[in-house]
């Protein structure tokens, strides 16, 4: 057989592989298709109709139920992996408390600062119960974090000094629709997304030799490790099982003054996974 008839045969053998790799994924679009529920007759509006496309069983769960095989034949997740460079963690004072100290610069209103300050009275209390996550369980999580003394991070967390600088900016963010946060300020209640995981981050690796996962010069924290999880069964551009209010508003943990918060998960030392509880 001569070169050019080889040739050829590999390039009929690359087209049939192509082609039955082709056919394979239209079977199982096909076969995803005809297994979400059927349209809702009833749906008359837009939103209907969302709601129950809603309920169809997302494709890479159809695949793997479909071919039977080990969810890793799909997509091979890496589990966190923080390790101790046995620096100094932040074990607060005498009393293991930590001290956080507020600068409210620009325009704040006295119900935006009432939500910074709850959170961070929120460390304490209430306690953590059964089908009841609350700040105080989040921040249990950092107490398998220890140093070389076998001492754990600060258990407890409180309100220090309060400076209001209104001088400094008087900036505005962009003119978008609000989205429907936990205590009716969006802008807020994402801040409190930033405070959790910068005071996750300052007691377990103040100086940069504490606990991170990757290279010291861009290290990813505790709650780094963990970004974009906010609850079970997440996955890129979904954060996961959340609580809802009656005003249909997400949240996570409850705080004080009956407030509720949306955290990041962090790191757990304890299971070696992203965790939104002690």
């Amino acid at each position: 057989m001569t070169a050019l008839s080889l040739m050829a045969v590999r390039n009929n053998a690359v087209r049939y592989r192509a082609a039955a790799d082709i056919l394979l994924f239209a079977l199982i679009v096909v076969a995803a298709v005809a297994e979400a529920p059927s349209a809702d007759p009833n749906a008359t509006s837009e939103e209907d109709r969302w709601v129950h496309a809603s309920r169809a069983l997302p494709f890479h769960l159809f695949v793997k139920s479909t071919l039977h095989v080990n969810s890793k034949f799909l997509v091979v997740d890496q589990a966190p992996d923080v390790k101790y460079h046995n620096g100094p963690i932040l074990t607060g004072d005498r009393r293991s408390t930590l001290k956080v100290h507020v600068v409210f610069y620009g325009s704040w209103s006295r119900a935006q600062k009432a939500i910074i300050q709850s959170f961070l009275s929120s460390f304490s209390a209430p306690k953590a119960a059964r089908n009841f996550p609350t700040v105080q369980g989040w921040w249990a999580i950092t107490r398998g974090f220890k140093n070389t003394r076998k001492v754990s991070v600060a258990p407890y967390v409180v309100l220090g000094s309060q400076v209001h600088d209104w001088k400094y900016s008087l900036g505005t963010g962009f003119d978008v629709p609000p989205l429907k946060s936990p205590n009716g300020d969006a802008g807020v209640d994402g801040m409190i997304i930033n405070i959790g995981a910068m005071i996750a981050g300052a007691a377990t690796n103040p100086y940069g030799r504490g606990y991170f996962q990757g290279d010291p010069a861009d290290p990813l924290e505790v709650a780094g490790v963990c970004a974009g999880i906010y609850g079970a069964n997440s996955f890129p551009g979904m954060p996961g099982d959340l609580l809802k209010d009656s005003r249909g508003a997400s949240f996570n943990v409850y705080g004080a003054n009956r407030r509720k918060f949306l955290v990041p998960w962090m790191y757990s030392p304890r299971t070696k996974q992203c965790a939104g509880q002690a």
